[in-house]
């Protein structure tokens, strides 16, 4: 089963993303910050997917958030969304973005994309 955690400061979207992961079939875990997210991928280092907000409250934002957790987990794939255009042109293979509002299928298209 794959692992996702969820980093999202808005809690009804957090939840409402682990929501679909599970039914999708992923062990689905949330964090409401960065620093937070941190800690769990210091915890346990055995992740598929970090699924991102870019804009959250504190020091730790999710491009730096992913930096961090990609360089901790090589085979970790990203994928980022926001509610505010981002300059996405820097994406790896390893990474997608997402407009907010998605809807569970461009998840999974883009899923697909990183070969998960």
């Amino acid at each position: 089963m794959p692992k996702v955690l969820i980093v999202d400061d808005e809690p009804l979207l957090r939840l409402e993303a682990a929501e679909d992961f599970s039914a999708a079939g992923f062990e689905a875990h949330q964090a409401a910050n960065g620093v937070d997210a941190l800690a769990i991928l210091n915890t346990d280092r055995q992740w598929d997917l970090l699924f991102t907000d870019i804009n959250m409250p504190g020091t730790i934002d999710g491009w730096q958030l992913a930096g961090t957790a990609m360089a901790m987990l090589p085979n970790l794939r990203v994928m980022y969304i926001s509610g505010y255009d981002q300059a996405v042109s820097r994406l790896s293979g390893r990474e997608s973005y997402l407009s907010k509002p998605y809807d569970f299928s461009q998840v999974q298209k883009a899923l697909r994309g990183l070969g998960i």
